[in-house]
């Protein structure tokens, strides 16, 4: 018996199977005051703020727009109806006045995307709003629509050289009757990106897998199992039906699982994960069978108990294979060794 190698195998333990663990999603919008529930607090403005915005050139923020002046209509924010916004009286020039600014660190070489919800609060003209970062516009269109009706506006940028983001929002209407609006909900974060990839598995016939994968950036996500076929092409998988042999459930969240696994399902997996910026795809892990011997004394499953099998065991063990886990305690360890050499010395396993 080599005894160097049953050292260096026994020091190297492993489970028979490994199962990915799913983490929540690292959704992160880094705006301070995204929905102004705090108030006249975490941005800067060209703007002046007024407890009656009455005159262009100014806002306020409240959940109630006719609250802060009588000739707004009754608006109510965009998050809930019951939250806060910050509603602004257009200026009535055209030199794009930032109504809303903030800096904030990003990191090199990194795509994101900048976004806000508004809505006219007056009558038209409606206003055209700019998002900009640092020095580069996003995106560009006019709130147009009836009253009270939220718009999104979005735009994507990517970081380059960058270290921090000012981001900005600039009415480039330059009229001072009507041009009167609300801004709710802005937000700005990395696009999608694979944070933790799914692992890899090996398992008994009979045991449950699992492959999972962590996504982060601004969010909110959608996910798509996809499974590796026969030509390999990757083709989307779908649940159910709940109980048959190999069938999947979670196949639209970051959670895959195989509930008694078939004989063609092992394989190649992988995830699709899109937000409203772009999609991105998991790295492939895959699903493979252990041995997981009734007799493990026949390693080699060729009918007879003899040196052949010893060494099939060895080749496996140092390996760390799970199917030289032959006590099944989930280690490949020495302990599996006594184990064989007792069915091996025995004859077998009757």
């Amino acid at each position: 018996m080599n005894t160097t190698r049953i050292a260096q195998a026994c020091r190297a333990l492993r489970t028979a199977a490994i199962f990915a663990v799913a983490a929540p999603a690292l959704a992160q919008n880094l705006v301070a005051n995204p929905g102004f529930e705090s108030g006249n607090t975490g941005f800067s403005s060209g703007y002046i703020p007024l407890t009656v915005p009455s005159t262009s050139g100014t806002y306020g923020v409240s959940s109630l727009a006719s609250a802060l002046w009588y000739s707004w209509y009754p608006v109510r924010d965009h998050t809930s109806g019951r939250g806060k916004m910050m509603c602004v009286n257009g200026t009535n020039t055209s030199t794009g006045t930032i109504v809303w600014r903030e800096t904030i660190s990003v990191r090199p070489d990194t795509r994101y995307i900048f976004g806000v919800w508004s809505a006219m609060i007056f009558k038209s003209p409606s206003p055209i709003l700019q998002l900009k970062i640092n020095t580069a516009q996003v995106t560009l269109a006019s709130v147009a629509g009836p009253t009270g009706t939220w718009r999104h506006l979005s735009g994507t940028w990517n970081s380059g050289n960058a270290t921090s983001a000012t981001i900005k929002i600039a009415d480039l209407l330059g009229a001072d009757y009507g041009n009167d609006f609300a801004l709710d909900d802005i937000t700005f974060g990395e696009c999608v990106r694979v944070v933790s990839q799914p692992a890899s598995i090996t398992i008994c016939p009979e045991s449950e897998a699992s492959f999972a994968v962590e996504a982060g950036g601004l969010g909110p996500f959608t996910y798509q199992w996809q499974r590796r076929n026969a030509a390999f092409a990757w083709v989307n998988i779908t649940d159910g039906p709940a109980g048959a042999p190999g069938a999947f459930s979670g196949t639209l969240t970051d959670t895959l699982t195989i509930s008694d696994p078939a004989p063609e399902s092992p394989g190649a997996y992988r995830c699709v994960v899109t937000d409203a910026c772009r999609t991105v795809e998991s790295d492939a892990a895959t699903l493979a069978f252990c041995g997981c011997l009734t007799c493990p004394a026949d390693f080699n499953q060729d009918g007879g108990v003899d040196g052949s099998d010893a060494q099939a065991f060895f080749g496996r063990w140092e390996e760390g294979s799970c199917d030289a886990d032959v006590n099944a305690d989930g280690g490949v360890d020495g302990a599996d060794v006594d184990f064989f050499f007792g069915a091996w010395t025995a004859g077998g396993c009757g």
